[in-house]
Formats: C-alpha cells, sequence, structure tokens
C-alpha cells in the first residue's frame, strides 16, 4: 500500500503538473512567452552591466593630498592605480566568491604636532676667573612629522555577501619621513655663580631660537586582515577597509592599524579618501586625506586625448533622432484655388441691372 502511494506521488504527480500547461494552451489561455524584443532589451542589460563592471575594476586617480600642517601645494601630488575584481572563482566547499583588492598609491601623510614645554641648563665661564654664568632656558619644542609614501599593497578578499568581504592585506612601501623640530625661547635667567679657579673665557654664547629639518628614507611593510566593506551604486561607490596586524619599520616590529576609506562619484569623475595608520599604543597616528579626479581607463585614454566617452565606456549620448534614418518628407498639400468672380463664371445680369 505504501509502495503503490509513493509510486503515485513521484510517477502520476509530475504527470498531472505537466498536463496542466498543455491543457491551458489547448483552451486558448495566454502562456506567458517573452517575445524577442523583450529578450534583446535583457541581453542589452546585461551586457551593459557586465561592461559597467569591466570598467570598474580598474581604475586610475589623479590628485593632491591636504597636508594639514603646511596647507596644499603643488608637491602634495597623489595617484593611485586600483584594481578591484571582487569574485575570481568559487570555493565550492564554502560556497563563497575569491576575489583580489590590489593596487599602488603615492602620497603625503601627515602626524599631529608634538608640543613639549622644556627647561634647560647650560654653564658658561663667568666674566671672572673665579665664577661660572648658568643660563636657565625655558623653551618650547615642536615636533612636525609628515611621511611620503610610495605602497604596493594586495589583498586576497572572501566575500559573505555583495557588500562585505574578508579582506587579508599585504602590502610594501617606500617611506620618506621628514621631521621639523622648532625651538622658541618662552623665558631666558642668567645668574652668575663663584667657583673655585676658572678659565676666564669671558661672556657665554646664549642658545638662540632655532628650527632643524631631518628626512630620513627606508622600506617598510604591513601585514593584517579585516572586513571589507563596498557598497557599488550605479553613480557612486563606498570602499572601507579597516585592518589591524603587524608593520616592520627599520627592522622593528611591531602591532599596527590601518583605516583605509574612498568615496567615489563616478558621475562627475571624483573621489575623496583618505588613511589613518599607526602602532596600536596610537602614539602619533599618521592621518592622510586626498581628493582626486577618477578615471576608468577608457575614461583616462579620452582625457589625455579630448574624446568624449563617458566613465562607463559609453558613448555620447546624440539624441534618438541623430540613431534614426532620416524619412522623406511628405508632400505638402496643393494650395485651394482662387475663387472666381461671377463675371468670369458665365453668370448674366438681367436687363437694367
Amino acid at each position: 500500500m505504501i509502495r503503490r502511494l509513493l509510486t503515485a506521488i513521484f510517477v502520476i504527480a509530475p504527470l498531472l503538473v505537466s498536463i496542466k500547461p498543455l491543457a491551458a494552451q489547448r483552451d486558448g489561455a495566454a502562456v506567458d512567452t517573452p517575445t524577442a524584443a523583450t529578450l534583446a532589451a535583457r541581453r542589452k542589460a546585461a551586457e551593459d552591466k557586465r561592461e559597467q563592471e569591466a570598467n570598474r575594476r580598474y581604475r586610475v586617480g589623479i590628485g593632491a593630498s591636504f597636508d594639514f600642517l603646511n596647507g596644499l601645494s603643488a608637491k602634495d601630488l597623489y595617484g593611485d592605480v586600483s584594481i578591484r575584481i571582487p569574485e575570481l572563482f568559487r570555493v565550492p566547499l564554502f560556497g563563497r566568491s575569491v576575489g583580489i583588492d590590489a593596487g599602488l598609491y603615492n602620497g603625503r601623510a601627515t602626524s599631529l604636532r608634538e608640543t613639549n614645554d622644556l627647561t634647560r641648563t647650560f654653564r658658561f665661564p663667568g666674566p671672572a676667573s673665579d665664577s661660572t654664568t648658568v643660563v636657565r632656558q625655558s623653551i618650547q619644542r615642536t615636533s612636525d612629522v609628515h611621511h611620503d609614501n610610495l605602497t604596493l599593497y594586495a589583498s586576497p578578499t572572501l566575500r559573505f555577501n555583495p557588500n562585505v568581504a574578508l579582506a587579508l592585506h599585504a602590502e610594501v612601501h617606500r617611506l620618506d619621513r621628514v621631521e621639523t623640530v622648532g625651538i622658541r625661547t618662552l623665558t631666558l635667567d642668567t645668574t652668575v655663580e663663584v667657583r673655585g679657579g676658572g678659565d676666564g673665557n669671558g661672556p657665554p654664547t646664549l642658545p638662540r631660537d632655532t628650527t632643524r629639518t631631518t628626512r630620513v628614507s627606508g622600506y617598510g611593510a604591513f601585514f593584517g586582515g579585516g572586513p571589507l566593506i563596498n557598497f557599488d551604486d550605479v553613480d557612486y561607490n563606498f570602499w572601507h577597509k579597516p585592518l589591524i596586524g603587524v608593520e616592520v619599520i627599520d627592522g622593528e616590529l611591531r602591532g599596527a592599524f590601518a583605516v583605509q576609506f574612498r568615496l567615489t562619484d563616478y558621475d562627475h569623475g571624483f573621489k575623496l579618501g583618505g588613511e589613518v595608520r599607526g602602532p596600536l599604543t596610537f602614539d602619533r597616528p599618521s592621518i592622510a586625506v586626498f581628493l582626486a579626479r577618477d578615471f576608468s581607463l577608457g575614461r583616462l585614454a579620452d582625457f589625455l586625448v579630448g574624446g568624449n566617452g563617458d566613465d562607463d565606456g559609453e558613448p555620447p549620448d546624440t539624441g534618438a533622432a541623430a540613431a534614426q534614418p532620416a524619412t522623406a518628407a511628405a508632400p505638402a498639400p496643393a494650395p485651394a484655388p482662387a475663387p472666381v468672380p461671377a463675371r468670369e463664371q458665365g453668370t448674366t445680369r438681367p436687363p437694367g441691372t
């Protein structure tokens, strides 16, 4: 009995389901069949989406970095080349997509200004052979640091949904560290002490305010991981990658973090971005902010040669009228004949009128 019931469920039920559309066609019921125009529109929409995604995979940015200490100048140039492919292949075991987020960028980062008030003491030979001049100087010491970075990075990604992925980040960079130290005198106190014996070299040379700049170049690396958040829309994109890991600078290994973001306006071709990075102790982290023109590779070529292609690689819209072939103008209607006077129509008048 159970076997017959299962046979009815797995054999007869599919037959009944397949008979229903046939009965509907026999009865003249309408069946939803996409027309050729609908299929063509779907194919065109799919092709446009694939072309748009391809253009957004490879981007180039040219702009300027903001130096919060010295203002914006022509030497604070910014540039980047980025590659973002969210799905290279799928992992059958997890059912997730593996992608890549990689690129190269060059810009300037600035650390917050450090200010310290100090007191230092100097001893000089006094005016007499048995005296010493003691100078107590209260100073304010300021330190301004900025970094010029050339960074190459690569992040394999494991995507959980269209907007969130896990990124494993690795980067190497060339770092030019420039530090400017300024010393300004607040108070200066000079006293003379008596001492036994002396060389009698005369009055001391008082310390003066100074400014000194040092530049150190080196290489470093950063390895870490974190979420990659990416919201992509027709006209804009928001990209955010907070990372935590370790960095190596001058052979020293330490815990570090990096928080990066970019907001891109595809419609107008601009992007605003930046990053905050530093040690896990948050000791003087560096801050970078940039504003740049954003191009796809096709639009960059058009920009350099003066073309008019838009950001998605589509030709400029010339209007539907230009796309349609010209049609012959309909002949103008013949003008109506002019009215003929009664005299010319052969009418006669009665005598005497």
